[in-house]
């Protein structure tokens, strides 16, 4: 006899059925996806580990089947159960002694090797000495790859973070993952030094939905366990609630918090985080499909438009409320993470907190300038800013601070107060870097400055223009985003008149000098060549051409002997392709080329009949005598520059092909037409079938630029060897009318 009982369940994951059967009742989950036996032949094997330990009641496992239409059930005990309340605080120490359960069982088996008798005799659950599972688990639908190891920060690294960034770049190309991780990587030993590590059989996905109480205690469920570090288990408890303090309380009685437990807490949640969005981030950007799966705009509007700062109010509570409850570690961190959760619903709409930015700032700062602030509120308030700057966006949010004449010195003693190798503190350093930038946009010298600096008898006074320039260049050089933060202050401060007077051409040789003599093959090599490079990209961007003309070329020289595009780190490629861009920029007048396809015709069949007649008309002066300012001569380095961006274009990773392609818009559109129409040419080679699908995407994506910029005329159409399929197509998404 088969019945079901009750309501069916429907999880992120699977669906869940109880059945009254011959022998009694039993629950069944269902998976049709082609992984449901992997994912289930792991979650049995978790559950039956957790039930040996005889430590915390769970569903006996029964069998996994195979489906004929695909996927798999897996079938277990049922168990009476209700949400989880009276219990909590027992199921906190049932957990602690699920995670002490293998080291008491290998303390054990050392006292019995030194008695003779060896008393109790063997346990069901064996003595595990490493880190990893004997089987594969699988986190939601995602297997995990559970190979021992016995180091357990080779195991998190390798197994855990790597993996889930893996899929991450795979799934978005992510331009940001490769450098994120570059700077967390050298971090995380650090975290675990005077640490003890003993492998414990963790549950690997506890949160509230997958816990439970009946009649006689606490239940836990819907496990992916392997042998890890304890708290590991308790990050995703944290995260996605449903424990109150009572379970905390119970649990670290029993195992109480190492030293570091608050720095480790947040390298934990970058998994979880990275595992959730792999989950469901495509999920929630295509969650408005309709029936028939086909995206409905204004379901898009209705679901994701917010109307305004709805939570001003609570916002300011939390901001306010800082001083009084920033000595306690569980409010701290319970504050900070509502505000990241309001903040971050505003990541698409950022306008909307514009109205709110001047007092959140305000009120920040006057506890970060205040001298009763005690260091742990001043580094609270920064990293609220830095949380807010990092939804707003750091050019629109660092124009509100503070830019007088006397908030120079004390912006520059709170940056020397700091140390850059502190890495938990990374937030104020970045924003103190941020307001130093704007401070030094003062319009008066620098020198007037030091008149009012007072010094020690018999000891020389440094000008604080070298004070300011000797923070940024160390600044350049560190391995967190702080080394951003101080590319943006060199480029405001170096470019001012009467710095780049005095100081360009030193700082210019110590960048070059640094570029080659770095050395990439090591992490730290990396991030200084990483610092330099920034630096310099953001000096010709933001300088005067006549300022950095006569350096231009020595620059370009230095990056031809450094041959980074033979380099094995993507950002440093990337950074090299977005420097020469912009000392081909520097190379040519800035100048908006006359030829460029005017789009006066929507009509795609006019264009594609008769393309000389359209581009006559839509461009009068593409095909007349040169104007006199296309009669100008080309700088030899210019074809250097642009080999080096077609180059680019077929790189192996997207952010350094998406950089060049984008070098490639921005130079051509300042070179004549019959030079333009060459470098045109050269990204079509890119579409040769001898190419890889590298040098198609980054083809692709040169086109895009140029097609955007008006440096495509249909002229091109017809003609060239391979600008029927590309050329084509790219005219047919730009022209064709929108219905």
């Amino acid at each position: 006899m088969l019945k079901a009982s009750g309501d069916a369940a429907v999880g992120c994951i699977s669906e869940g059925q109880s059945y009254d059967i011959d022998s009694g009742r039993v629950f069944v989950k269902i998976n049709h996806r082609s992984q449901a036996r992997l994912m289930f032949d792991g979650e049995a094997a978790s559950l039956d580990s957790i039930l040996k330990t005889q430590t915390v009641k769970v569903p006996k496992p029964m069998k996994v089947i195979d489906l004929e239409t695909g996927g798999a059930v897996f079938v277990m005990d049922h168990l009476d159960m209700t949400s989880l309340n009276k219990y909590s605080a027992q199921l906190g120490e049932q957990l602690a002694d699920l995670h002490l359960h293998n080291q008491r069982q290998r303390e054990r088996r050392d006292k019995e090797e030194q008695t003779v008798g060896k008393g109790s005799g063997q346990s069901d659950v064996p003595i595990i000495e490493k880190y990893g599972y004997h089987t594969a688990t699988c986190y939601g639908y995602f297997p995990q790859v559970n190979d021992w190891q016995s180091d357990w920060v080779a195991f998190f690294t390798q197994q855990r973070l790597q993996h889930q960034l893996g899929l991450l770049e795979q799934s978005c190309g992510d331009r940001e993952v490769q450098e994120l991780w570059t700077q967390l990587q050298p971090m995380i030993p650090k975290m675990y030094e005077g640490v003890q590590v003993y492998p414990a059989l963790l549950h690997g996905d506890l949160h509230g939905n997958n816990v439970a109480e009946s009649s006689d205690g606490p239940i836990i469920f819907d496990p992916c366990s392997f042998y890890g570090h304890t708290e590991f288990e308790l990050t995703i408890s944290v995260m996605f609630e449903g424990f109150d303090s009572s379970f905390y309380s119970a649990y670290h009685k029993k195992i109480p918090k190492a030293p570091g437990f608050e720095k480790r807490y947040q390298l934990y949640q970058v998994f979880n985080y990275l595992n959730h969005w792999n989950h469901f981030g495509a999920d929630m950007e295509n969650g408005c499909e309709g029936e028939d799966g086909v995206c409905e705009p204004d379901v898009i509007a209705q679901c994701n438009l917010l109307g305004g700062f709805t939570e001003s109010s609570e916002t300011r509570a939390l901001i306010t409320g800082l001083a009084e409850m920033h000595n306690d570690i569980k409010n701290r961190e319970s504050v900070t993470e509502r505000f990241l959760v309001i903040m971050d619903r505003y990541q698409e709409q950022p306008h909307l907190l514009d109205p709110h930015l001047e007092w959140m700032l305000n009120t920040l700062l006057e506890q970060v300038r205040s001298e009763q602030s005690p260091p742990l509120l001043v580094h609270l308030g920064f990293k609220f800013l830095y949380i807010i700057s990092k939804v707003r966006g750091h050019k629109v949010f660092m124009q509100l601070f503070p830019h007088e004449v006397s908030d120079v010195q004390p912006v520059l003693d709170l940056l020397t107060r700091q140390d850059p190798k502190d890495y938990e503190t990374w937030e104020t350093r970045y924003m103190l870097l941020l307001w130093l930038s704007m401070t030094c946009l003062i319009p008066f010298d620098l020198s007037r400055l030091d008149g009012h600096l007072t010094s020690e008898p018999g000891l020389a006074r440094e000008p604080i223009m070298d004070r300011i320039l000797a923070v940024a260049k160390s600044y350049l050089t560190v391995s967190d985003k702080s080394r951003d933060a101080s590319s943006i202050l060199v480029s405001k401060f170096v470019t001012r008149p009467d710095v780049k007077l005095k100081r360009l051409g030193d700082f210019l040789d110590w960048c070059l000098t640094t570029v080659a003599q770095g050395n990439e093959l090591t992490m730290e090599g990396t991030v200084v060549l990483d610092g330099v490079l920034q630096s310099l990209a953001q000096l010709f961007k933001h300088g005067k051409r006549e300022d950095f003309l006569q350096y231009a070329p020595t620059v370009l020289r230095c990056l031809d002997q450094r041959r980074l595009a033979e380099s094995n780190q993507a950002m440093l490629r990337k950074l090299g392709v977005k420097l020469v861009q912009r000392l081909g920029l520097t190379f040519l007048k800035p100048r908006l080329a006359k030829w460029r396809y005017q789009r006066g015709s929507r009509s795609l069949a006019a264009n594609l009949s008769e393309p000389s007649k359209a581009s006559e008309a839509q461009n009068p002066q593409a095909d007349s005598e040169p104007g006199p300012d296309e009669d100008y001569d080309i700088p030899e380095e210019i074809e250097n520059v642009i080999e080096q961006l077609l180059v680019g274009l077929k790189d192996k990773e997207t952010i350094v092909r998406w950089s060049a392609a984008k070098g490639v818009g921005r130079v051509t559109g300042r070179l004549p037409k019959d030079l333009a129409d060459e470098v045109v040419g050269s990204v079509l080679d890119c579409f040769s079938f001898q190419e890889t699908d590298n040098a198609w995407h980054g083809g692709c994506l040169a086109l895009a630029e140029l097609g955007r910029r008006g440096l495509l005329l249909p002229t091109r159409l017809p003609d060239g060897k391979y600008t029927k399929s590309p050329l084509q197509y790219c005219y047919i998404i730009r022209l064709q009318p929108v219905s």
